[in-house]
């Protein structure tokens, strides 16, 4: 994950616009989705490399699974 655990997850989705959906995670009301190539943009290439090389995962699977279980 980006450095900072996961409120420097949501601030690195933050500043790849997608605030309303990480912010939908917080608040109380449905939480949005997050789709993996929105995920894929937001880490770049290197970054979801790095994630997924850790998690044992291709990146693409890492981040359909991170799509999964981000909005839950």
């Amino acid at each position: 994950m980006p450095a900072g655990g996961v409120g420097g997850l949501l601030a690195t989705l933050e500043q790849a616009g997608l605030g309303e959906i990480t912010q939908s995670w917080v608040d109380t009301g449905p939480n949005q989705s997050v789709s993996p190539d929105q995920l894929h943009s937001a880490f770049g290439e290197d970054q979801a490399q790095a994630m997924s090389n850790q998690a044992g995962l291709t990146p693409r699977d890492f981040l359909i699974q991170l799509s999964q279980h981000l909005p839950a």
